[in-house]
């Protein structure tokens, strides 16, 4: 049997990204690139005034997230250098 991939979605706000063609030509450079510390991005959609990117669902949470956000319990310094190397 065939395990469906999780995505997720985010639409962009338009004082971040204006012009569709500028977000499709970054979004198809970004879409190349590869990395074990990196989601991918699987596709963009830029519709009238809409913006949309599609990446890999990222089970817990975003490293922005992790980094800056979480006062209950930071994340130890040893595993943000790690993140970074």
């Amino acid at each position: 049997m065939k395990s469906t991939p999780h995505f997720h979605s985010s639409f962009l706000r338009r004082k971040h990204v204006t012009d569709g063609v500028v977000l499709q030509t970054e979004a198809s450079e970004v879409g190349k690139v590869r990395h074990k510390r990196l989601v991918n991005l699987i596709g963009s959609c830029a519709e009238g005034e809409e913006r949309l990117l599609v990446v890999e669902y990222m089970p817990n949470d975003t490293l922005s997230k992790h980094l800056f956000h979480w006062e209950k319990q930071p994340l130890p310094w040893e595993m943000r250098v790690r993140v970074a190397y």
